[in-house]
């Protein structure tokens, strides 16, 4: 029985893992949802691991690269990736991996959302700002773009 069950963890963990990369934190937060039991769990993780199946890095640069191409930046990304459970080092690994231009990207955010004109008003200029800071885009990259 208990081989049994450890069997349908392992399978929906390759199902899952099949579809889409997946952090550590989140497949296991998953598997315990679905009604696994936690030493069934923790066994499926250490072995998916082991086994390459399964890695934060991998996901994270996944991740990180998903939404880059979606327009998002660094700060926003690395807060995302925080709260699925990766760990800061593999988050800042992940981000030096990415051979992104921040200046372009968030120029080309800005320029989709509002067009290739610069702001003319002050109100204009705060609703950029607001905009691209929300998007994970720090103060001085904004500024340089505004």
């Amino acid at each position: 029985m208990r081989h049994e069950e450890l069997q349908k963890t392992l399978e929906r963990a390759k199902r899952c893992l099949a579809r889409r990369d997946y952090g550590e934190k989140e497949l296991f937060t998953y598997l315990l949802q679905k009604g696994h039991a936690r030493t069934d769990v923790e066994q499926v993780v250490k072995m998916l691991q082991s086994s390459g199946l399964l890695a934060d890095l991998r996901y994270a640069q996944a991740y990180c690269r998903g939404r880059i191409q979606r327009g998002y930046g660094p700060l926003r990304i690395q807060q995302e990736l925080q709260q699925k459970g990766v760990d800061s080092d593999i988050i800042a690994e992940a981000m030096r991996k990415q051979n992104v231009d921040w200046t372009a990207l968030v120029e080309k955010v800005r320029v989709k959302k509002f067009g290739p004109s610069k702001p003319d008003s002050f109100e204009a200029k705060q609703k950029q700002i607001r905009f691209l800071n929300y998007r994970g885009f720090d103060h001085s990259l904004v500024a340089d773009v505004i």
